[in-house]
């Protein structure tokens, strides 16, 4: 581990580690690797929505696309795979937020016995800031989940809209694993 230090790491930061696996065994370990290379994820916590009329506004609900999500084997997080068009540039940042909704939360809510309360709702939602859409990129964007953690007690996953590039708003289901 050479040339890695953890001073830039945080407690709880994501990251892709591209690695090689060497054939030579090391006692005690059930992998010898070497690093090749760790990508730091943008990692963030569920934000609540509705508690002041600006939200809406900040939070935004520009278009964007999930490609594949997945929520790791301990619930801790809910990863992201995303595409969405800007000008990629450094200066233009995009704000991307997992939400509670408060303000759709108000509406009526199924039956208790309802598939509708086999999951929790929630939305993924992108601010362009007004960049130009020039062309579609994509990235990674993990969520932390222990502010949802007590909501979790027998659910079979998340249900999460998103404000799809081509389709407009679509509603997909993320199972806990």
């Amino acid at each position: 581990s050479q040339g890695w230090n953890n001073e830039d790491w945080v407690e709880g930061q994501r990251a892709f580690v591209i690695f090689n696996e060497l054939e030579e065994p090391v006692n005690g370990y059930d992998l010898n690797i070497q690093v090749k290379g760790i990508n730091p994820i943008l990692t963030k916590d569920i934000v609540t929505m509705g508690e002041d009329d600006n939200d809406e506004e900040k939070i935004g609900d520009d278009k964007i696309n999930t490609t594949y999500m997945w929520i790791n084997k301990d619930n801790k997080y809910l990863t992201i795979e995303f595409q969405y068009y800007g000008t990629h540039s450094e200066d233009k940042k995009h704000f991307l937020n997992l939400v509670i909704n408060d303000k759709e939360e108000t509406a009526p809510t199924a039956d208790e016995g309802n598939a509708e309360d086999e999951y929790i709702n929630l939305e993924f939602r992108h601010n362009s800031e007004g960049d130009d859409p020039q062309r579609l990129g994509e990235g990674y964007v993990s969520f932390k989940l222990d502010k949802i953690k007590n909501r979790m007690e027998g659910k079979k996953g998340l249900r999460i809209r998103v404000n799809t590039i081509y389709g407009g708003p679509k509603t997909y289901e993320v199972k806990f694993p």
